[in-house]
């Protein structure tokens, strides 16, 4: 959901699990072809990944993970077939990506939610923040509406009535009591700001990646919010082939849901099937 360039920035780490019944062919029917490959970025994407591989595995199904960095459009992987799912974006994410690019993808199922929350280096509380604190901020649009609807929540911002929650910018800012001063960042770049402002607000998937934990947060994002699930994209041709479909419910299967709540017991991670998506 936060890849910027082309596929041929591409620094990637494929694992392949080779079912024993006989590999699936990269159009879903013919075995003894090649894997399914799925791009998605490290942890919580990839381990939860690696637990679809495992099932997969054991029905006959052969996939390989390629973990993408924050230097890959994986989008652009897919539509360029250097990859057959993709397991990294939110719906307004997708949806932005589709309609700059007019990519024929379809986002197909929602898998997980992980919260955002508003970390710090320097104070304790959310009462600490002082006026005129420098707060890190995702500059990309999506990921700063999620950003500003968080911080709304939190009570300190106010957004202009009306305005969709999913493309709203720091334009967007009704009231700022605080008069909070913006450091726009790329998104995986807020756990870096932290020891240059007063907090920053950083997505649950990176700040997962990066070390942090949720209960540290000054405020979180509440937990309810299904709009910025991440889920499974795949090529709009594609997503109807059996073997294809088949993966899909693997990622919204008991057994993922299950290693989701044993892994991240905290709640840094939620399972999330089912949200209402869309897509070319």
């Amino acid at each position: 959901m936060f890849r910027q360039t082309t596929r041929f920035a591409v620094a990637a780490i494929a694992i392949t699990l080779a079912g024993s019944l006989g590999a699936c062919g990269s159009d879903g029917s013919e075995p003894g072809t090649a894997a399914l490959r799925v791009a998605a970025a490290p942890d919580p994407k990839g381990d939860i990944t690696k637990k679809v591989i495992e099932l997969a595995k054991s029905e006959g199904i052969d996939l390989e993970l390629v973990t993408t960095t924050n230097s890959v459009n994986d989008h652009q992987l897919l539509e360029d077939g250097d990859v057959d799912i993709d397991f990294n974006s939110h719906v307004p994410w997708f949806n932005d990506q589709v309609a700059t690019n007019h990519f024929k993808q379809t986002f197909v199922e929602t898998v997980f939610l992980t919260p955002t929350g508003l970390y710090s280096d320097k104070h304790k509380s959310l009462a600490d923040l002082p006026d005129h604190a420098k707060i890190a901020i995702s500059k990309d649009v999506p990921n700063q509406a999620r950003s500003l609807g968080f911080l709304q929540s939190a009570g300190l911002v106010t957004l202009s009535p009306g305005g969709d929650l999913s493309t709203v910018t720091l334009e967007n800012v009704a009231a700022n009591p605080k008069d909070l001063q913006w450091v726009q960042v790329d998104l995986e770049a807020t756990p870096r700001t932290l020891p240059d402002v007063d907090a920053a607000v950083i997505l649950g998937t990176v700040a997962t990646a990066s070390g942090l934990k949720l209960e540290d947060a000054l405020a979180k994002e509440p937990a309810n919010n299904p709009l910025w699930a991440i889920g499974v994209v795949a090529r709009t041709e594609d997503i109807e082939k059996p073997q294809y479909k088949r993966v899909f419910e693997l990622y919204n299967s008991d057994e993922v849901r299950q290693f989701i709540l044993d892994t991240y017991p905290d709640g840094q991670v939620i399972p999330a099937f089912g949200a209402p998506v869309g897509g070319a």
